[in-house]
C-alpha cells in the first residue's frame, strides 16, 4: 500500500502546481487555447485533445509541445520592444468577434481545425500521466471546419509608423502533421506533428500614405541568422537600399524553438524547413536524424501561403503577381536564392546580400537537417530525383521541374566577411569563387558583385580601425553619393515575371589580359581584385524587349550616366555573351539556327552579327558581343532562320 501511495503522490507532483484556467475559443479555422502558466513553469508543456473529459494523458491525443518562448510570444515581444519600446503579448480572438491581449502570465497554444467537432484541451507538464480538472477546459469548444467561410488567416498584433513607413505586424500559427500532404484547402501543412502550433510572425510595410495605385509590387525580405525580422523593413538599413516608393514589403520571421542539451534554444529553418521526424524535445541534440529521413520545405510552404493570402481579393490589397520579388541578407540571402529557384514560376527577381554559403557549424550533427556528411534528401525533386538538402543552396541547382530559367538574380559578396563575429561563419573561400564560375558557366545571367565589405550590414560603410585592411564596401561607400543604386529594391522591382531578359555571361572588361577581368581571385580575401563585378555594369531597357515567335530584341548598354559615380563603368566597352532567359514567345526548337545582330541604336548600323545553334534545352545564345557605355547604346536582335532544304537526290 505504501508503494502505491508514493506512486500516486509522484504522479500528482508531476501534474500539479503548474498551469490552470485552461480555456479555448475557435475562430478563423483555428482554436486558441489559453492557460495560466503557473509558478516555475517548465520549458515546454504537452497539449492533449479529446472528445470527452479525460483524467489521463493516455486517454487523449497529443496535439502540441508549446515552448515557454512560444506561449509567451518572445518572437513578437522582441520586435515590439525594438519598434515601440513595449513587450506586447499575443493578441488573439476573444470568441465574441473582437480581440484581446493575453495577460502577463497567460500562455497560448493554437491548433488548426481539421473537422467540425466538440473537443476538450488539456495542458500538462512534460511526462505527466495524470490530468487534473484545473488543467483541462471545463467545457468543450465547438470547432467548426469551414475552409471557405472560416478560412485560416493572420491576426493583427500592432502597427507603428517609423522611418517614413507604416508597419503592421501579424501572427498566425502553423499546422503540423506527419502527413505532409494533409492540407486544409485554405492552409497547408507547414510543420511536422511535433511542431504543430508553432507561431509565425510577419511585418507588412508600406510608404506613409499607402502603397499607391494598384497593381503594385510586393518585395519579400528574408532576415539573416540573428532572426531580427523587424529590422528588415524599409528604411531601417540604409546600406540595403530598401526604401520602397510604392507597394508593399513583407518581412516574415524564421524561428524554430527546441531543446538543445536540455535547454530551450532557437534555430533557423534556413528558410527551408526541417526533418520530417524532428523531435524538438530530444535529449540528445548532437546527432543526425536516421538515414533516409527527408528534410521537408515547411518554411517555404509557409511563405507560399503568406504571399497567396495577401493576394486574396478579400484583403483589399492589389498586389501585382508580375512583380513579387525576394531578397535577403546572410542566411536570408541564401533563403532568397533557394525560394526564388523553388518558386521560379512566381518570383520576378532575387537579390542576395552577403549570402551565406559555407556556414560554420553545418558540419556538426543536428536533428533539424543533419550535417553535410549525412547528405539527407529534401522533398524537392528535379527530373524525378530528390535534391539533397544542402545541394539546394547551390545557386545553379534547379529546384523546380516546371521552369528551365531562374528569376533575374544579383549577388553582393564581401571579401572581408571574416572581419566580424557573425561573418566568421561566412568566409570568402574557393567554394565561393567556384559558385561564381558555376552560375556563369551555366549562362544563368547572374550579376555578381564583390567588394571589401564585412558581413554585418551596418558595417559596410564604415572601416574598422582595429584592422590593418579596408573593410568598407566599395559599392557601399561612407557617403550617400557612394552608395550604388544597382542594389536598390526599387531596381529589383523593375523586372516582371512574364518578361524575358538578357542573361549575360563571360563578361570581360579587359579582353587583352588572359582570363576574365576583373579577377575575384582564388578565394583568399587578399588575392585578386579587391572589388568588381561580372556583368553588373550592364543594363537594359525592359520596355524595349521584343519577344515574338520569330524575333527577340533588347536595347542594352553599360551604365554611364548614373547619379552615383560608383555605378558608372570606368571604361568605354566590354565584351560579353548573352542568352535569352524566360522567353515568352521566342522559343525556337533545339538544333535550329538563329541569326543575331548587334546594332548601334543611334545609327542603326550593324556592328556585329553571327549565327548560333539552339542548344538541347532550347537556349538561344549570342557570343562575344562588344557593349558600349551609355549614352552609346546598342540593340541585340535575334531571328530564327528557316531550316535549309534537303538537297535533291538524283
Amino acid at each position: 500500500m505504501r508503494s502505491l501511495l508514493v506512486l500516486g503522490l509522484g504522479l500528482l507532483a508531476l501534474a500539479s502546481p503548474a498551469q490552470t484556467n485552461v480555456q479555448a475559443v475557435c475562430e478563423d479555422g483555428q482554436t486558441f487555447v489559453t492557460f495560466d502558466e503557473g509558478a516555475n513553469p517548465p520549458q515546454y508543456y504537452e497539449v492533449y485533445a479529446s472528445t470527452a473529459p479525460i483524467s489521463l494523458t493516455s486517454q487523449g491525443v497529443r496535439v502540441g509541445l508549446p515552448f515557454r518562448d512560444e506561449w509567451r510570444g518572445k518572437l513578437l515581444k522582441d520586435g515590439s520592444q525594438d519598434l515601440i519600446g513595449v513587450d506586447l503579448p499575443w493578441r488573439i480572438p476573444d470568441g465574441n468577434g473582437g480581440t484581446r491581449l493575453l495577460g502577463a502570465a497567460e500562455g497560448l497554444f493554437v491548433d488548426t481545425v481539421r473537422a467540425t467537432r466538440l473537443r476538450y484541451f488539456s495542458i500538462v507538464p512534460p511526462g505527466s500521466a495524470v490530468i487534473l480538472p484545473s488543467q483541462q477546459t471545463a467545457v468543450p469548444v465547438l470547432e467548426v471546419y469551414d475552409p471557405i467561410g472560416g478560412t485560416v488567416k493572420p491576426h493583427f498584433q500592432f502597427s507603428v509608423t517609423v522611418n517614413g513607413f507604416q508597419n503592421a505586424v501579424f501572427a498566425t500559427w502553423r499546422m503540423g502533421d506527419d502527413d505532409p500532404e494533409h492540407h486544409r484547402p485554405d492552409f497547408p501543412v507547414t510543420a511536422n506533428a511535433a511542431k504543430n502550433g508553432m507561431p509565425y510572425v510577419f511585418i507588412l510595410a508600406q510608404p506613409v500614405g499607402g502603397p499607391g495605385p494598384g497593381p503594385y509590387p510586393l518585395s519579400v525580405a528574408l532576415h539573416g541568422g540573428q532572426g531580427h525580422w523587424w529590422q528588415f523593413r524599409p528604411g531601417f538599413y540604409p546600406n540595403i537600399g530598401n526604401r520602397i516608393t510604392s507597394g508593399l514589403m513583407l518581412g516574415p520571421a524564421d524561428d524554430v524553438t527546441h531543446l538543445k542539451s536540455g535547454v530551450q534554444s532557437h534555430s533557423m529553418s534556413k528558410w527551408f524547413g526541417f526533418a520530417e521526424n524532428f523531435d524538438p524535445v530530444a535529449i540528445v541534440f548532437g546527432q543526425n536524424p536516421p538515414a533516409g529521413t527527408v528534410v521537408r520545405n515547411y518554411t517555404q510552404r509557409m511563405i507560399d501561403w503568406n504571399i497567396a493570402y495577401l493576394m486574396r481579393p478579400s484583403t483589399g490589397l492589389e498586389i501585382d503577381p508580375e512583380r513579387v520579388s525576394v531578397w535577403g541578407h546572410s542566411a536570408g540571402g541564401r533563403g532568397a536564392s533557394t525560394y526564388s529557384r523553388y518558386r521560379a514560376g512566381a518570383v520576378s527577381a532575387c537579390y542576395m546580400y552577403t549570402p551565406a554559403y559555407e556556414v560554420a557549424g553545418e558540419d556538426q550533427p543536428n536533428l533539424l537537417f543533419g550535417d553535410r556528411a549525412a547528405g539527407l534528401d529534401s522533398n524537392l525533386t528535379v527530373g524525378g530525383a530528390p535534391v539533397k538538402f544542402f545541394d539546394c543552396f547551390d545557386w545553379d541547382q534547379r529546384l523546380n521541374d516546371a521552369e528551365r530559367d531562374f528569376p533575374f538574380t544579383k549577388v553582393w559578396s564581401g571579401k572581408m566577411e571574416f572581419d566580424s563575429g557573425i561573418g566568421g561563419n561566412n568566409h570568402w573561400t574557393p567554394s565561393r569563387i567556384a559558385l561564381f564560375h558555376a552560375v556563369n558557366d551555366a549562362k544563368l545571367g547572374f550579376h555578381i558583385f564583390w567588394d571589401s565589405r564585412d558581413h554585418a550590414v551596418p558595417d559596410w560603410s564604415t572601416d574598422d580601425p582595429l584592422t590593418a585592411w579596408n573593410d568598407i564596401g566599395e559599392w557601399i561607400g561612407p557617403l550617400p553619393t557612394d552608395h550604388s543604386l544597382r542594389d536598390d529594391i526599387q531596381d529589383e522591382e523593375r523586372f516582371r515575371l512574364h518578361q524575358s531578359y538578357p542573361a549575360f555571361y563571360d563578361s570581360d572588361e579587359d579582353p587583352s589580359t588572359v582570363g576574365r577581368q576583373p579577377d575575384p581571385g582564388n578565394g583568399d580575401p587578399f588575392d585578386g581584385a579587391p572589388w568588381g563585378t561580372w556583368s553588373g555594369y550592364i543594363d537594359w531597357d525592359t520596355g524595349s524587349i521584343l519577344d515574338t515567335v520569330k524575333t527577340w530584341a533588347c536595347t542594352v548598354w553599360l551604365v554611364g550616366q548614373s547619379p552615383v559615380a560608383v555605378d558608372d563603368y570606368p571604361g568605354t566597352a566590354l565584351t560579353a555573351s548573352v542568352a535569352v532567359r524566360r522567353p515568352q514567345n521566342f522559343k525556337p526548337t533545339p538544333g535550329s539556327l538563329v541569326q543575331w545582330t548587334l546594332r548601334d541604336l543611334a545609327t542603326g548600323n550593324v556592328v556585329q552579327t553571327g549565327v548560333s545553334v539552339v542548344d538541347a534545352e532550347g537556349l538561344v545564345k549570342a557570343t562575344g558581343l562588344t557593349l558600349t557605355k551609355d549614352p552609346a547604346r546598342r540593340r541585340i536582335e535575334m531571328r530564327t532562320l528557316p531550316r535549309p532544304k534537303a538537297p535533291k537526290v538524283g
